[in-house]
C-alpha cells in the first residue's frame, strides 16, 4: 500500500506545523495539497513543504479526487463545517482541536463523518507526549492508587500571541487541552466544574478584556479534584501536571524551549511538542492505512468541547456548573 494523499486546509501556524511534520517526519504520508483563503500563505506552505498543489478555498480541495485524507487547521469555530464538506467528499479527516466552538456544529460533524464511513482525529497532541502517557499508565497500573488530586499548570509566554482574543479564546484554545488531559489521565469524567478568570493584561495594560488568567475546578464522577491553572503572561512557557492518590504522587516537570518564546521556525509550543505533533500525525495515517479506529476521536473531541463550554458559562454566570447542563 503506497503513502495516504492529504491535503491541508488552512496554512497559518499550525497548519505549517502539521505540514512541516507530515512531509519530513512521518512515514506514509503524503502532502499533496494547501488551502488558504489567503494564497500567498498557500503558495508559501506548499513550496516550502512540498505540495504540488493549491487551492483558494477547502471546497475545491476536497473535491480533488487524488486527495484521501485532509488535515483541518482553520479557525476553530469553522472546524464543523469543514469536516462536514470533508465527510460528503468521502475524506478521512485530521482535525485540530477544538472540533469547534459550538456543540451542535460538533455534533453535525461527527454524524456526517459518521455517516460517511470515514475516520475523524482530533489533533489533542499531549496524548502523544512520553511524559504525559506515562502518567496514565501509572494509574492504569494502580501506582498511586485511585486519584484524589489532579493539577495542571499552562501558562504561556505573552511575547509571540498577544492581543484581543474573541470572547472565550482561553478556553476553546487553551484550557481546552488541560480538560482534555484530565479525562485522558484519570479515564473518568467530570460532573461539575467552576472556573475563576481575570483579565490581567486589560487591569494593567489595557490591552483586550477577555481573561488571560483562569483557575479551573473540576469534581469528578470517581469523587477526584482536578485543577487547571492557566495564564498567558508567563515569562516562560511552563506545562506541568501532578497526580496524587493514596499511594504516591506522578509528575510531569515542565521543560521549558531555550527561550521560553518562539524562535523563526517553530513557536514555543511546537518546540516543546515536536515529538507528540509527529506521533499523532504518524497515528492518525496508519489509522487510515489500517482502517482501524482514530486513537483521539470525535467523541473525545466532544467532550473536551463539553467541559469548555461548562468552564465558559460558569466564568461567565460566576456559579459552578454541571456538565449535564450541555450534555
Amino acid at each position: 500500500m503506497g503513502g495516504v494523499p492529504i491535503g491541508l486546509i488552512g496554512a497559518g501556524v499550525m497548519g505549517c506545523i502539521h505540514a512541516r511534520c507530515l512531509s519530513r517526519h512521518v512515514a506514509n504520508g503524503e502532502l499533496l495539497a494547501v488551502a488558504d483563503l489567503d494564497s500567498e500563505k498557500a503558495e508559501r506552505c506548499a513550496e516550502e513543504f512540498g505540495a504540488n498543489i493549491c487551492y483558494s478555498e477547502h471546497l475545491a480541495l476536497v473535491a480533488d479526487n487524488s486527495i484521501d485524507a485532509v488535515l483541518v487547521c482553520t479557525p476553530g469555530n469553522t472546524h464543523g463545517d469543514v469536516i462536514e464538506a470533508a465527510a460528503r467528499a468521502g475524506k478521512h479527516v485530521f482535525c485540530e482541536k477544538p472540533i469547534d466552538w459550538d456543540l451542535a456544529a460538533a455534533d453535525r460533524a461527527i454524524s456526517s463523518m459518521d455517516s460517511a464511513g470515514v475516520k475523524l482525529q482530533i489533533g489533542f497532541q499531549r496524548r502523544f507526549d512520553r511524559a504525559f502517557v506515562e502518567v496514565r499508565q501509572a494509574i492504569e497500573q494502580g501506582k498511586i492508587g485511585r486519584p484524589h488530586l489532579v493539577h495542571l499548570v499552562s501558562r504561556d509566554p505573552v511575547g509571540p500571541y498577544a492581543g484581543p482574543k474573541a470572547p472565550g479564546d482561553l478556553y476553546f484554545d487553551s484550557t481546552i487541552h488541560d480538560l482534555d488531559m484530565v479525562r485522558f489521565m484519570t479515564g473518568d469524567e467530570a460532573e461539575s466544574v467552576m472556573s475563576y478568570g481575570s483579565a490581567m493584561a486589560a487591569r494593567e495594560q489595557g490591552v483586550g478584556g477577555d481573561p488571560d488568567t483562569a483557575m479551573t475546578l473540576l469534581r469528578l464522577k470517581g469523587r477526584a479534584i482536578a485543577s487547571i491553572d492557566n495564564s498567558r503572561l508567563s515569562p516562560v512557557y511552563d506545562q506541568r501536571a501532578e497526580v496524587f492518590g493514596p499511594a504516591g504522587t506522578i509528575c510531569v516537570a515542565n521543560q521549558p524551549t531555550d527561550d521560553g518564546s518562539a524562535d523563526d521556525v517553530l513557536p514555543f509550543f511546537a518546540q516543546r511538542y515536536f515529538d507528540a505533533y509527529v506521533a499523532e500525525l504518524s497515528a492518525f495515517v496508519q489509522c487510515v492505512r489500517n482502517d482501524s479506529e482514530p486513537l483521539v476521536t470525535g467523541k473525545d473531541g466532544r467532550a473536551a468541547l463539553v467541559l469548555a463550554m461548562t468552564a465558559v458559562r460558569s466564568y461567565v454566570e460566576g456559579r459552578p456548573v454541571a456538565v449535564s447542563e450541555f450534555d
